[in-house]
């Protein structure tokens, strides 16, 4: 058995205690210098879960991913072609609001949506931007 850094109590004390638990065993494991899944045998042992609470985060996988370096740099360059966010994401796959948040955290202007994911402007916005600009 592995070497503790918390005693059992402890253990069990953060765990019942966290608002997200199943990222509170990935807390624990880093903690205590072990893998997640002898974090969840030591608390199914301590009874402070039960057997299928254990299967179920055992299953669990990691919240929020985080975009590859290549998504980011393709999403920049289409960016600076001047694509739109939803062109981007139709071009790349990625959501359409996560192109936007990313967008934003970078303190980047929304390009004009006239610009389709053909790389030609849409003649009907097109059509409708120099009519508002003969007024």
């Amino acid at each position: 058995m592995a070497d503790w850094w918390l005693d059992d109590d402890q253990i069990a004390s953060s765990y019942r205690c966290a608002a997200d638990r199943a990222e509170q065993v990935n807390i624990l494991a880093q903690l205590c210098n072990t893998t997640k899944e002898k974090v969840l045998d030591k608390l199914l042992s301590l009874g402070t879960i039960d057997k299928n609470k254990y299967d179920e985060l055992r299953r669990a996988k990691p919240r929020g991913k985080k975009l590859a370096a290549q998504k980011v740099d393709v999403m920049m360059s289409l960016y600076k072609k001047g694509y739109s966010d939803s062109a981007i994401s139709k071009i790349t796959g990625v959501n359409r609001s996560t192109i936007s948040s990313w967008r934003q955290k970078e303190l980047l202007k929304a390009n004009d949506p006239a610009l389709g994911i053909d790389g030609r402007w849409h003649k009907q916005t097109y059509k409708v931007m120099n009519q508002e600009a003969e007024r």
